[in-house]
């Protein structure tokens, strides 16, 4: 009966030894297929979205579509995203059920696909479900891509990564518009204000960022050039409404613009706008920012043909180039090259002359620096008599 008792428990220490050998070796197996299928994934993103030249699909659950198609202007979130893919999730396989299921399922959310030039490479996801769909040629894939700090700040699913490049080019096309090139800078910056406006109306649903209402509250010109190519920069405030999780975005922070709330609910939002003209010599917004947007002035780096390429921009600019980016950047300068100064100014008519002196004394006295007033009279010459006049 003993030794019964042994050979029993001999078998089942074998078949236990064996069993945990096959739970090891599925669970290696299950590791290299998710290291696989990231792999691939994101071998699949970059085939796409490396030549900055695909598409971005996002179907809403009511049917609504929005495409955009993406290029070099508008792909600034395209990169580092397939080395995310393969880092940041946990792969596994899964199958054209799964997806379909998902699909089918009441809290698929919002379903994005992003498609090569050519259509023949495509990769989806949807925004309440895990379950990830690409096709290379003819050939399907199905994997489950699960992220474990899924919850956390900036973490969440395949679909999150892959809308922000969506949601990036939507933010972009807001200020795309154009308008006729023989308006003045004022006008044009009012037009391009509301356009910008309106197209923040229109948002799609499916952006977080997306504000119930905007409004235009001012749009001032501050800085220009008159020259070729001509261009200005303008400031301008709107009013927004925000619902709670548009608020909380990075579009709309205090580092976006974004100061005092109304007793209506209300937010002032600010930025500042370049503008320039396009090829048929329209206006449109070539860049924005929250603050040091100015002119682009055709003046060289450094030497005798910067101080004298300043004093002739000088003369074509309005706004804060002329009152003090340009005055600055000539008290900048090396002493060798500001003693130009004067042989610049003969070329210039009596009132010119003045007016330039006028702007160096001014910003002289607003910024002190190593520079002083009397230094400046000496290296004007005979025109430092306009100093105090």
């Amino acid at each position: 009966m003993k030794r019964v008792l042994c050979w029993l428990f001999l078998a089942a220490f074998m078949m236990a030894g064996c069993g945990a050998a096959d739970t090891a070796g599925a669970e290696a197996e299950g590791a290299a297929d998710g290291e696989e299928l990231a792999a691939d994934a994101a071998a699949v993103y970059n085939a796409i979205a490396g030549t900055k030249n695909f598409t971005v699909t996002v179907e809403e659950p009511d049917g609504a579509l929005t495409v955009l198609r993406i290029t070099p202007d508008n792909a600034r979130s395209t990169e580092s995203r397939g080395e995310r893919l393969a880092d940041s999730f946990a792969w596994s396989a899964a199958d054209a059920a799964d997806w379909t299921a998902q699909l089918a399922a009441e809290g698929r959310g919002n379903l994005l696909a992003i498609v090569s030039a050519n259509g023949q490479t495509s990769l989806r996801c949807c925004s309440g479900g895990d379950v990830v769909y690409w096709r290379q040629g003819e050939t399907d894939t199905y994997a489950r891509a699960v992220n474990p700090l899924e919850g956390q700040p900036f973490e969440g699913k395949v679909y999150d990564d892959m809308a922000v490049i969506a949601k990036d080019a939507i933010g972009i096309l807001v200020w795309s518009g154009t308008v006729d090139g023989s308006l003045p800078p004022e006008a044009a910056a009012e037009r391009l204000a509301e356009q910008a406006a309106e197209e923040y109306r229109n948002v799609p649903a499916w952006v977080d960022w997306r504000p119930l209402d905007v409004q235009v509250e001012q749009a001032d010109v501050y800085d220009a050039y008159l020259g070729e190519p001509e261009q200005f920069c303008f400031d301008v405030v709107f009013r927004v409404l925000l619902d709670e999780a548009a608020l909380y975005t990075s579009q709309w922070n205090a580092g976006a613009g974004i100061y005092d709330q109304e007793p209506d609910g209300y937010w002032h939002w600010a930025t500042q706008v370049y503008v320039c003209r396009d090829r048929v010599g329209d206006w449109y917004c070539a860049d924005r920012g929250t603050g040091g947007v100015t002119v682009q002035l055709p003046v060289g780096e450094e030497g005798e043909a910067r101080i004298a390429g300043l004093v002739d921009a000088f003369y074509l600019t309005e706004g804060l180039s002329h009152e003090a980016m340009i005055p600055a950047a000539i008290l900048e300068m090396p002493e060798e090259w500001q003693w130009d100064l004067s042989k610049l100014l003969d070329r210039r008519t009596k009132d010119e002359a003045k007016t330039l002196c006028h702007a160096l004394e001014s910003y002289l006295r607003e910024s002190p620096g190593q520079m002083t007033l009397p230094n400046l009279r000496d290296l004007l010459g005979p025109y430092g008599i306009y100093l105090d006049a």
